[in-house]
């Protein structure tokens, strides 16, 4: 599974690119100019290599480059200069999806031996015990993910990295084509699959032993992770649980309307402060591990209110 931003961040990062998006559309000489672009970028940040430019040179360089520079060797270069930093062997853990490797077993329990009150990197074991068809096993690995204090992608470390590295790789860019571009790598990269956690706590799995207290902990925990993708999914696994008109649904419907109105207000875009804004989104996200933190410092900054109004509309979850 991806991890989406909204639609006006990709249009932005179309706008930005280096290349634009034509080499998306199948034009040779754009994408031959944007495979060029990439290896400088790559060669720039292999130069400096530090662990934040292997890490970022990683997702930058294209697989089965003959001149070894692997995404695979890079990332692993970079977890070896700073083993202790979660957030490089969760990126190693994606891209070893991406590319089908064969250590992603080894790399699982390295980032629960690093990070173990992270819910997410438990989310293996899930997986493991949706496959072995025991609704005992699939209970006792929900409670484990919501057991543990936080939930987190390390999105914001990681999009903090890559606009850092950007810099190195391309001093002449701006704030707003480096912000775009790592939001969009980052985007690309493949997270923990979350429908093994949607479809183990759906209203008709709840009646399982045990299974309510252990969806109810780990929705709990979801409602206040690090990304607005993960706090969207809790409340929509609320939502199911109770009828239409009910005062614990209307609640629900009112987090989520919040949440809404965080994510539309905050993606606005003001071409003519661009960089400005990004500035204010890349450093709120140096000092906050969450997304929504990051949304309530935008919409803060473009002196909007940080509660919808009342005839405000939510055009994501209209009915």
């Amino acid at each position: 599974m991806q991890l989406g931003k909204s639609p006006s961040s990709i249009a932005l990062l179309c706008a930005l690119a280096l290349t634009g998006c034509a080499h998306a559309r199948g034009d040779g000489t754009d994408a031959e100019s944007f495979r060029a672009e990439r290896n400088r970028a790559v060669e720039a940040l292999i130069a400096q290599a530090t662990p934040s430019n292997l890490a970022a040179a990683a997702l930058l360089a294209p697989p089965g480059d003959l001149s070894a520079r692997e995404p695979l060797g890079l990332i692993e270069r970079a977890e070896a200069l700073a083993p202790q930093r979660t957030e490089l062997v969760w990126l190693h853990l994606a891209i070893c999806e991406r590319l089908k490797c064969d250590a992603k077993a080894q790399i699982e329990a390295r980032l629960q031996a690093l990070d173990p009150d992270n819910g997410f990197v438990w989310t293996s074991d899930l997986e493991r015990a949706k496959s072995s068809g025991s609704d005992a096993a699939v209970t006792a690995a929900i409670a484990q993910i919501g057991a543990r204090p936080r939930m987190t992608f390390y999105w914001n470390q990681l999009e903090v990295m890559m606009v850092d590295a950007l810099a190195v790789s391309n001093p002449s860019q701006s704030l707003a084509t480096r912000g775009t571009a790592a939001i969009g790598m980052l985007a690309a990269q493949a997270i923990p699959a979350l429908q093994p956690m949607s479809k183990a706590c759906r209203l008709e799995q709840l009646d399982l032993s045990g299974r309510r207290a252990a969806c109810a902990a780990m929705v709990a925990r979801l409602e206040q992770s690090s990304t607005v993708l993960t706090q969207s999914l809790a409340l929509s696994l609320q939502e199911r649980w109770w009828p239409a008109g009910s005062p614990q649904r209307d609640i629900v419907r009112a987090k989520r309307r919040r949440l809404d109105y965080l994510m539309t207000t905050s993606s606005r875009i003001r071409w003519w402060r661009m960089n400005r804004d990004m500035a204010v989104r890349i450093n709120a996200a140096r000092w906050s591990d969450r997304e929504e933190d990051v949304e309530l410092a935008m919409v803060k900054s473009f002196g909007l209110p940080l509660e919808p109004a009342l005839d405000w509309k939510d055009t994501l979850h209209s009915d």
